[in-house]
């Protein structure tokens, strides 16, 4: 029996799957605004996410 597929933890997991989307809506949406504006490219974007992961 694979135990990733019981009840108990399938529902826990897709709980944990549906808390993340939430709390990472609003990072997502911003960074895919970011990513589609014609003014910024996406090595741009991923280079100042870097530089931001660093401090």
């Amino acid at each position: 029996m694979n135990t990733l597929t019981t009840s108990p933890v399938i529902t826990l997991l897709e709980t944990l799957h549906r808390n993340a989307e939430t709390s990472d809506r609003e990072l997502m949406e911003t960074m895919m605004a970011r990513f589609n504006a014609p003014e910024t490219s996406a090595e741009q974007v991923m280079a100042e996410l870097l530089a931001q992961e660093r401090t």
